[in-house]
């Protein structure tokens, strides 16, 4: 077992960029490593830091045959046509919980779970019946609703991979404490076809 004690945020994106480019050629850890320099010295938060690690990784790595093919017929790389939902069957108290930050990095809460969700569900719905639904079936149907979609930078690797789809106006369910969620399910009339 490879244990490597990291005491800061630099060291745990130092420690994941170093594991993502184990296979990579040796200007990798270099091109990392001037990266990593340049990102301690700026002001920007962790996300931004480890976001410029990974383009930097992106920008020197050596790209399979696989990959390129990908890239050239813009098949989108990081989709699926499964998905999976990570349900914690821990006990309630030993479930870990997602901090939520201010813009100013202070712990303002936690981020709501499936399983809050689910008990902040409508027992009353035209549509759903909600007090015979288990949580599995929530899970499959519904996601939660965020208003703003996050912002595609023009670093992104996968923008034109993904094709534009309509701004289609989801029904919207109200939680017992003002959240919102959303049926995952395309709208009934609407036909999505993959080819395999």
């Amino acid at each position: 077992m490879d244990i490597q004690p990291c005491g800061s945020n630099e060291a745990i994106a130092y420690y994941i960029a170093k594991y993502l480019s184990k296979a990579e050629p040796e200007d990798v850890d270099s091109g990392i490593a001037q990266a990593i320099q340049q990102i301690q010295r700026e002001e920007s938060d962790i996300s931004r830091k480890l976001f410029r690690i990974c383009m930097k990784i992106l920008h020197v790595r050596q790209v399979s045959a696989a990959e390129c093919a990908y890239r050239l017929c813009h098949i989108p790389l990081r989709d699926s046509s499964r998905s999976c939902i990570f349900l914690n069957t821990r006990k309630p108290e030993q479930r870990y919980e997602v901090l939520r930050f201010d813009k100013s990095g202070h712990v303002t809460g936690y981020f709501s779970n499936i399983f809050e969700r689910y008990k902040k569900r409508p027992l009353q719905h035209p549509e759903y019946d909600f007090a015979e639904m288990s949580l599995t079936e929530s899970a499959m149907l519904f996601e939660p609703f965020y208003p703003k979609k996050v912002s595609e930078t023009e670093e992104s690797v996968d923008h034109d991979a993904y094709a534009e789809e309509p701004d289609i106006r989801r029904p919207r369910i109200t939680l017992s404490d003002g959240c919102k969620m959303v049926n995952t399910a395309p709208p009934v009339g609407w036909l999505t076809v993959k080819l395999l």
